[in-house]
């Protein structure tokens, strides 16, 4: 009713809205929504001149708590008033992001996308069996922005920069984006041109690698891979923007060198695997850039494979790790598919263990013995190689050892606490504090009731149906912000306020109403 009496004031036209602060005048008194009366001659200055204060907790303790929501909740709460938007829109690098179950990009010799160009040319809604097909180009009211002169003086398309990098001369690329929810398969595809021919393709372009941006996917498939060239020139070192593709799980086919500098330099995954190519990519040239991943790789990968390698790559990981100095930056896990070669012993193995199929034993480093690596060998197929002749094929795994970190584990996610024992870490996607933090953190209670404390009704109402966790954080804690609430309203009469104050309806009812 808070709504429609708002609703109702703005028709007569006397009420002032401000920063997502609402403010009547009544009987020569000014009133805020909360509702507190204020003088006439006392308007807030930030009506005038200045925007209010919303909050006087620190950004850095709001953060924390906007770090517990995922991407849903935290639209909720950004609609509630214009500061929530700005802040959310100022930290939205380090909070959840738009969550999709697949991604693939592949050209357009896929079977299932050729299927697709045969039923739509152009851009529609399709329905396919159990599956709901949306193919879309975006209206061009959502990419109005200027691209840099960079782009346009270095003439990108004259000079036909591709797009997207792939092993064939496929002129088109489509995006599959897969999403299940509520038992409804949704997917999407998107279609760009290899070579963009005009402006506003380039701005389509643009517009689409900023979505992807700007979301996360529980598992990725990469034939093609968008060039890195191109994201420099669209995004012009935008900082506003990330500009890495966050996944869950990615696999990615290796080509050439310029897979691998979309990989590190556009890529944070939890596992991420690269399918090598035997015949195309050039491992010798390249066994450095891979070596670098899996040593200095750690904050943008948790879990690394590499299938079709020769032994020489494992050869140098397992010196890496006894003998480096610093192995803070590596990877925790590390996986050779299908390797070939002949394998180095180590002088250092311990806790040996092998049953004529499996080998598996643990090395440690020399400089800090309490970092150790348990390293397994599972022994597979003979297979013949060009250089190498008739090899039996390996799987090896090497898995950091955590002695002395705590590893808690909760709905398939990894998590472990830090040194303060305050924070904790997301091993999946990137760094950052999450819904564990509610069970991790005391304190955590004390700054929610805070931060809730600055809300009024409305809001509250909002951000309470953003998730069951607030709906029942809110309810068990009513006593500190509900009942003044409620009894504010009685400035802002209704008949409905009556009934809630004297028939002392249930919460549910109060929310309904």
């Amino acid at each position: 009713f808070i709504r429609n009496f708002c609703r109702k004031m703005s028709e007569d036209r006397r009420i002032i809205e401000y920063e997502g602060l609402k403010y009547y005048k009544k009987e020569g008194q000014w009133y805020q929504l909360q509702m507190y009366p204020i003088e006439a001659n006392k308007l807030p200055d930030a009506i005038k001149t200045k925007k209010p204060t919303k909050f006087d907790l620190p950004p850095e303790i709001q953060l924390d708590v906007f770090k517990c929501l995922d991407f849903t909740q935290l639209l909720s709460v950004q609609q509630t008033n214009v500061y929530f938007k700005n802040f959310i829109y100022q930290y939205d690098k380090e909070l959840a992001r738009k969550k999709f179950n697949k991604l693939e990009i592949n050209t357009t010799n896929r079977p299932n996308f050729m299927t697709l160009n045969q039923k739509n040319s152009g851009f529609g809604t399709l329905e396919c069996l159990n599956k709901r097909i949306n193919s879309f180009k975006p209206e061009p009211r959502l990419y109005e922005f200027e691209l840099s002169k960079q782009l346009e003086k270095k003439s990108a398309i004259e000079n036909s920069i591709p797009m997207f990098l792939t092993s064939t001369n496929e002129k088109t690329v489509i995006c599959e984006l897969e999403r299940n929810c509520k038992g409804q398969r949704d997917l999407y595809y998107f279609q760009l041109s290899r070579f963009a021919k005009t402006i506003e393709e380039m701005k389509i372009a643009r517009y689409f690698f900023q979505l992807l941006f700007n979301c996360t996917f529980e598992f990725s498939i990469i034939h093609v891979v968008i060039n890195p060239q191109m994201i420099e020139l669209l995004f012009d070192n935008d900082n506003k923007v990330p500009l890495q593709l966050h996944s869950q799980i990615t696999e990615l086919a290796l080509y050439d060198e310029l897979n691998l500098n979309f990989a590190w330099n556009h890529l944070i995954s939890n596992e991420f695997v690269m399918f090598i190519g035997i015949e195309s990519f050039n491992m010798e040239k390249n066994r450095d850039f891979l070596f670098n991943i899996l040593t200095n790789g750690g904050d943008k990968f948790f879990n690394v494979g590499y299938d079709n390698n020769d032994s020489k790559l494992y050869n140098l990981i397992i010196e890496h790790i006894e003998t480096a100095q610093d192995l803070s930056k590596m990877v925790h896990e590390i996986k050779f598919n299908e390797m070939y070669g002949h394998l180095l012993s180590s002088k250092g193995a311990k806790n040996i263990e092998d049953d004529g199929k499996t080998k598996r034993f643990q090395i440690s480093n020399k400089h800090n013995p309490k970092i150790e690596f348990s390293v397994s060998i599972e022994k597979g197929r003979m297979r013949n190689i060009p250089t190498y002749g008739n090899n039996l094929f390996l799987t090896v795994y090497a898995k950091k050892m955590n002695k002395d970190r705590k590893i808690i584990e909760h709905e398939g996610l990894k998590y472990y606490k830090e040194v303060n024992g305050i924070n904790c870490r997301c091993f999946q996607l990137k760094k950052t504090r999450c819904l564990m933090l509610l069970k991790l953190n005391q304190n955590l209670t004390f700054r929610l009731k805070y931060v809730f404390k600055c809300l009024d009704f409305t809001q509250l109402l909002d951000v309470q149906q953003a998730s069951g966790y607030f709906k029942n954080f809110i309810y068990e804690h009513g006593k500190c912000w509900r009942g003044s609430n409620l009894t504010n309203l009685k400035l802002c009469y209704d008949p409905a306020y009556e009934e809630i104050r004297t028939k002392r309806l249930s919460h549910n009812e109060i929310q309904s109403r």
